[in-house]
């Protein structure tokens, strides 16, 4: 029930609905204490109810329709009975965890020790260091999947071969990084949102990438494309920043990166690039011969 509403004195012209206590605690996404009794109309209260009731119909609707559409249907990993996976630089264990409850055999390898630890706590096999100094057995693995990592390592083939040596034969390797064909990055060049010099040390498209790949006897069986308004907004601010303000903070230099707004308005644009094969991202499904 929502607490009684008393009519108080609001100067000369009449009287204003105040709430004569607090709002109860919000039982869905707790957000006791936000809003004080003092001047919040009774509107304001109705309003607040209908937009945290449609707030939950949307995350029901992703979480039971959208979600697992994507998933089941969009690119996602064959599963295989009894297949083992191996997630190279798992971070804290998150998408290893969710692969784990859908029947594959998990293993992964972390450098960050405290990632590491984290995924460890979840029940997962985790090894804190780098692939080769886990030292798996020979044809060990169905599938191995790298998401946004091969750009950090400075060494790229050599991590390739590695994957190789311990993958099935017909063993398949996922992974996603950046793609310096897409439009955004000849659009912004040096600004380009996604280029994060020098966190990145290689920076890949699909010619590079698959060159690469063809050196190791390795095949693309699959490369789709994924941009969003993100990469493109943040590549504008960086862009607005160098030209016009220079000094600002961070928090200053975000508002064009965090508007809502603009990112619904250039979701078309992404859209666009994605089809012609100049996204910000590429995933590729590949297989060893």
């Amino acid at each position: 029930m929502w607490p009684a509403v008393s009519q108080t004195p609001a100067g000369k012209g009449g009287a204003k609905e105040v709430l004569s206590e607090r709002l109860p605690r919000c039982e869905v996404l707790s957000l006791s204490g936000i809003f004080a009794a003092q001047k919040v109309g009774i509107g304001s209260v109705f309003w607040l109810r209908y937009r945290l009731g449609f707030i939950e119909i949307w995350r029901l609707f992703k979480k039971t329709i959208l979600i697992p559409l994507k998933v089941r249907y969009r690119h996602s990993i064959p599963f295989v009975e009894k297949g083992r996976l191996l997630d190279i630089g798992c971070g804290n264990g998150t998408e290893l965890y969710k692969l784990k409850s859908m029947g594959w055999e998990t293993y992964g390898v972390e450098m960050d020790e405290e990632a590491a630890a984290r995924a460890r706590s979840k029940g997962l096999d985790v090894f804190t260091g780098d692939l080769f100094e886990r030292n798996f057995p020979d044809h060990f693995f169905h599938v191995a999947r790298m998401s946004f990592v091969l750009e950090h390592l400075p060494n790229p083939r050599e991590t390739l071969k590695e994957i190789k040596r311990i993958l099935l034969p017909q063993g398949r390797i996922y992974i996603s990084i950046q793609n310096t064909r897409s439009l955004n990055y000849w659009l912004f060049g040096e600004r380009w949102h996604s280029l994060d010099v020098p966190r990145h040390l290689f920076s890949f498209n699909p010619k590079t990438i698959g060159k690469l790949l063809a050196s190791l006897d390795l095949e693309i069986r699959t490369i789709w494309f994924q941009s969003g308004s993100r990469t493109f907004l943040g590549s504008l601010q960086y862009w607005i920043d160098d030209r016009y303000y220079h000094g600002r903070s961070v928090q200053e230099s975000q508002k064009i990166l965090r508007n809502h707004f603009l990112r619904y308005l250039f979701r078309p644009l992404c859209w666009g690039m994605d089809r012609l094969g100049w996204g910000d991202l590429m995933h590729l499904e590949i297989v060893k011969n």
